[in-house]
């Protein structure tokens, strides 16, 4: 499992996530945030300040594109932040679909034509 929020937060290495075994990526949790943090701490950071996928600025895509090529197999958003809580549910979903789906396609993904489609 990667989480595209965690991992760029690191010293980012994208040859370290290239030569990670297949079998250890087969899912991911996607967000978005700045470059820089924006929280006090990290842990602020991380619950008040993700972003909604493809809304930021990290290498979402270049991030996605090897997970993609290993054979990423389930994959979600996971967006915790003041802005998402502010939200009606029904826009936070449509938002974190809408952004997965975007630059899951911008890595190369095969998806369904239902794939992340909202259901209510």
């Amino acid at each position: 499992m990667i989480d595209t929020w965690h991992f760029p937060r690191g010293k980012l290495d994208l040859d370290l996530l290239r030569a990670i075994p297949s079998r250890f990526l087969r899912a991911a949790q996607v967000s978005d945030a700045t470059r820089v943090i924006r929280g006090a701490t990290l842990f602020e950071d991380t619950v008040r300040y993700r972003m909604f996928p493809g809304e930021g600025e990290l290498p979402l895509v270049k991030i996605l594109e090897i997970l993609v090529e290993k054979g990423l197999q389930e994959v979600g958003p996971e967006v915790f932040s003041d802005e998402a809580d502010r939200l009606p549910p029904e826009e936070t979903g449509r938002r974190c679909g809408a952004g997965l789906r975007r630059v899951l396609e911008a890595a190369g993904a095969a998806l369904a034509a239902n794939d992340l489609r909202p259901r209510f």
